[in-house]
């Protein structure tokens, strides 16, 4: 088997490493011993997706991600039907808000994709937190980090629950967005190296598509599993200790006011 992943604008839209993605899923398939090929593509290529089994795009700055909405304006009517037909999409950071109908920052209205209902909205508020979120098919706890003022609004479902961060409004409890095989969330950098699990879970639905009969052999994850679960330890006793403080102080605050 051969499974061909395509990394959109891997140069303009790769603002937090998000090419180790990249390196996740093509190490995790070809443990399965499947051949994979990864193409390149930016602003002076042609698009064609087709030939594609995953398509990937990170995060970028504001104007790179303006950059690219006008080339992928271009061939909407493509992207659009290989989204809606089902193709693989892992759309990461700002780039999520390029599916959406429109991108709206004060009185400035940006018109952007339209494949999907939803929309952004821009705040003065920069949301910036490590995250902990939770999916529904894997078994373990997300990290991830989000940095952004764009708020996904009109959102069908979902893709994460939230557990700590900010999600798309405040006490909303959900984040990200996912329609058939297309999965988009606000979370930066590496999600998949991060999240052997996650990467698990994604490696899994994208080989079943092409042969619903594989035989997925485990993967050697141990080390990457580790890493997640000594960050998770050390994020909880943080966050156990700053509560702790927070207590304290409010304790004091009232003592101080019965005076």
């Amino acid at each position: 088997m051969k499974i061909t992943i395509g990394h959109l604008f891997y140069d303009i839209l790769n603002l937090y490493g998000e090419s180790g993605n990249i390196l996740a899923l093509k190490y995790a398939l070809e443990k399965q011993g499947i051949d994979v090929e990864v193409k390149e593509i930016s602003l002076n290529d042609n698009l064609y997706l087709g030939d594609l089994d995953l398509v990937y795009m990170g995060a970028g700055t504001e104007t790179n991600q303006i950059l690219a909405l006008e080339y992928l304006k271009k061939y909407l009517p493509h992207i659009s039907q290989e989204v809606l037909s089902g193709k693989f999409f892992l759309v990461t950071g700002n780039a999520v808000e390029l599916f959406g109908t429109h991108i709206q920052d004060g009185e400035s209205k940006i018109e952007t994709l339209g494949i999907f209902h939803y929309y952004t909205e821009r705040t003065k508020e920069r949301r910036v937190s490590e995250c902990v979120f939770k999916h529904k098919k894997v078994d373990d706890l997300i990290l991830g980090f989000e940095n952004h003022q764009g708020i996904l609004k009109n959102v069908s479902l979902p893709m994460f629950e939230v557990i700590k961060g900010y999600g798309e409004e405040k006490d909303t409890g959900t984040e990200g967005f996912k329609h058939n095989s297309f999965r988009g969330t606000y979370l930066l950098g590496p999600i998949l190296a991060r999240n052997p699990k996650l990467l698990e879970y994604f490696v899994k639905e994208l080989i079943s598509r092409k042969d619903k009969d594989f035989e997925f052999k485990p993967l050697d994850l141990e080390i990457a599993q580790a890493a997640h679960d000594r960050f998770m330890d050390k994020y909880t006793n943080l966050l156990a200790a700053l509560a702790e403080k927070e207590d304290k102080k409010n304790t004091k605050d009232k003592k101080d006011n019965k005076k």
